[in-house]
């Protein structure tokens, strides 16, 4: 289980007429970090630096940052310790400056990236992400209200049902409770389902269960 944040977030601050525009978002890949980047050097334009820091879970354990032209230590290193501080993972964070005219010194530079990036890490929805099984149950009709009322008392959410000839169930479940839901639903229909495991993704545990 790791936590991140559920979507974008721009948070902006001005110290001394220094612009600070600070951007989080959910990632995957450092793939989309790269473009992500160029995404906002296209919408906030000649802007003096583009300092940023992400966190990835891919194996290895991936943790890179970059001051962009400020001075060693004073942007890139504290937006990360920010992240870092505030357990996301699969996070990406850029503060965008735009000068005003006014140094602000290594200290200064320190206190305005790790407070931007505070600003809207605060504005975000933290989310918690669970590793958990894709599930697909095909039964008959008549097993079709049990199924749903037992995924109701377990507190799963039913993601889709398909009616064809069967009746097509998908739903995600945490991985320490599947064995658990298959056996109480192979004992309430009589044996009457087929239960497969059809892969497994990291979900947002609000949308698995009501916790």
């Amino acid at each position: 289980m790791f936590k991140t944040i559920a979507k974008e977030i721009v948070a902006e601050h001005e110290v001394k007429k220094s612009r600070f525009i600070a951007y989080i978002c959910p990632v995957n890949t450092e793939e989309e970090v790269q473009k992500i980047i160029e995404q906002l050097k296209i919408k906030w334009p000649s802007a003096r630096h583009y300092c940023y820091a992400y966190i990835l879970r891919e194996k290895p354990h991936i943790e890179r940052y970059s001051d962009d032209g400020e001075p060693s230590g004073t942007a890139g290193m504290p937006i990360l310790d920010i992240l870092k501080y505030s357990e996301l993972e699969n996070v990406v964070a850029v503060v965008i400056r735009y000068f005003g005219g006014t140094l602000l010194g290594t200290g200064g530079l320190v206190k305005a990236y790790t407070e931007s990036v505070k600003l809207a890490i605060e504005k975000a929805q933290i989310i918690k992400m669970s590793r958990s099984a894709k599930i697909k149950i095909v039964t008959d009709y008549s097993n079709y209200g049990v199924i749903e009322n037992e995924c109701k008392k377990w507190g799963v959410h039913i993601k889709d049902v398909q009616f064809t000839d069967k009746v097509s169930i998908y739903l995600y479940v945490l991985i320490q409770e599947v064995d658990d839901l298959a056996n109480l639903l192979i004992n309430r229909t009589s044996n009457n389902i087929d239960f497969k495991i059809e892969g497994y993704e990291y979900i947002d545990i609000a949308k698995i269960k009501s916790i």
